[in-house]
C-alpha cells in the first residue's frame, strides 16, 4: 500500500512525501525479510532521487536494488535497474557506460523474453547512437 502511495506521490511531483512513503515501505519489507519487496522499494527510491535531481543517490539505490535482485534471481528487476543506471550515466554524458548498461539490460530481457523492456533498451541504445548532423 505504501509503495502505491509513494509512486502516486512521485508521479504528482510530491517527491519528499514519496521518499517518506517508500522509506516506510522499505523498513516494513526489511522487518518482515521480504527481499523482493526490498528490491522494489530500493528501485523506487532510486527513481525518486533521480526525479529530484540527486543522481548520485539515485545510482546508489539502483545499485543496491540490482544487487538484491541478482541475489533473489529477479531478472525483470535487474533489467529495470540496469536501464535506470544507464539513463543516469547518459545524463552524465558517460555514453560508454550508458551503452554498456543498455547492452547488458538488452541481454537480460532477451533471456527472459520481455519484449516491452527489450524495446526500451533498443530505444535507449538508438538515442545514444545517433550521430549529430
Amino acid at each position: 500500500m505504501l509503495t502505491n502511495i509513494g509512486i502516486l506521490q512521485r508521479d504528482l511531483g510530491q517527491l519528499s512525501p514519496a521518499l517518506g512513503s517508500e522509506n516506510a515501505a522499505l523498513a516494513i519489507a526489511r522487518e518482515i525479510s521480504d527481499l523482493k519487496a526490498q528490491v522494489q522499494q530500493l528501485g523506487n527510491l532510486g527513481t525518486i532521487y533521480s526525479a529530484a535531481g540527486d543522481h548520485e543517490r539515485a545510482l546508489h539505490y539502483h545499485q543496491l536494488s540490482l544487487a538484491l535482485a541478482q541475489q533473489v534471481g529477479d531478472k525483470q528487476a535487474q533489467a529495470k535497474n540496469v536501464l535506470c543506471m544507464g539513463e543516469l550515466h547518459e545524463a552524465w554524458d558517460d555514453l560508454d557506460a550508458a551503452r554498456s548498461y543498455y547492452q547488458e539490460g538488452l541481454q537480460i530481457c532477451r533471456a527472459i523474453g520481455d519484449e516491452a523492456l527489450q524495446e526500451a533498451f533498443r530505444a535507449a541504445l538508438e538515442s545514444i547512437s545517433v550521430i549529430p548532423s
